[in-house]
């Protein structure tokens, strides 16, 4: 097949910018030339479909859903919700994040002066003014443009759900999460942990009651070339900012990485790779 050509996968993509960029010692040499164009048509396009999902979403286990009875089911790992006031999965995840993080908490949290409350419940106060200003008929589906902190909302949401999906949601991290002081660290390590499930790695977390060592926040291997990774996860934090004390400064461009002792600290422990959030402005969610 030419580099040029449409890659046989049905993505739209040149060969050379999709299935092309695949290295040589990771494709069978036992595969009879041209053998997806001979595969059953209904075959061809569940292929095609799985690989654009795959593409959309990365390596993570299938969203499965069933609307049945008035009612819409989502399965999460060995878990089964549902609901009726349910249209879209948007709408599973909107009432996920509040089981997760306990309704009960979530009540004491609205009670206090906005700025006193936990940063995710700030964000629910305007993701409560986008849906109020966006949906003109309860019971039906609408659509609008995401803003920012609805977007930082549904990405938590997301991500919880993809970490209980596949096994990984600890309750000592769902704790860390609701204290504002631990959040953004909290929240940094579920979306770097939800990024190697999706790029198709095997997440075995490292036993923090372990004092004999220092170790790492887990350990990534990947499926297909079974290499493994420890890997750190630090997230720098600013005053007034993702929960931290203090007052956010008047001018963004202000604000200095720093970030020497993120990385030698995280270079200490035994067998990391690191990844760092520097939490400036045009990088925050």
């Amino acid at each position: 097949m030419n580099k040029n050509d449409a890659c046989h996968c049905g993505s739209g993509l040149r060969y050379d910018e999709c299935h092309g960029k695949i290295p040589d010692k990771y494709i069978s040499k036992t595969v009879e030339p041209n053998l997806f164009s001979r595969l059953p048509e209904n075959i061809q396009k569940k292929i095609i479909e799985d690989e654009k999902k795959t593409a959309k979403q990365g390596a993570v286990r299938p969203i499965i859903s069933l609307d049945a009875k008035g009612y819409k089911f989502v399965a999460v790992g060995n878990q089964l919700h549902y609901s009726k006031n349910w249209k879209t999965f948007h709408d599973f995840l909107h009432d996920y994040i509040k089981k997760i993080l306990d309704p009960k908490w979530g009540n004491a949290e609205l009670k206090k002066p906005f700025e006193q409350r936990h940063p995710v419940i700030q964000w629910y106060n305007s993701v409560c003014t986008f849906l109020k200003k966006n949906i003109k008929k309860e019971g039906e589906i609408h659509s609008a443009v995401c803003t920012g902190i609805v977007g930082a909302y549904l990405s938590l949401a997301y991500d919880l759900y993809l970490l209980r999906n596949h096994g990984l949601l600890q309750n000592r991290l769902i704790a860390r999460l609701k204290d504002a002081k631990q959040f953004q660290g909290a929240r940094y390590e579920i979306y770097v942990t939800a990024s190697f499930i999706k790029a198709d790695f095997e997440i075995e977390f490292e036993d923090e009651t372990d004092r004999s060592t220092t170790h790492c926040e887990f350990v990534a291997t990947h499926r297909n070339t079974g290499k493994k990774y420890s890997v750190e996860a630090k997230s720098r934090h600013r005053l007034g900012f993702l929960g931290h004390p203090g007052v956010q400064p008047q001018d963004f461009n202000t604000i200095k990485l720093r970030i020497g002792n993120l990385i030698n600290n995280a270079l200490k422990k035994r067998s990391c790779i690191y990844t760092n959030h520097f939490n400036r402005r045009q990088y925050a969610t």
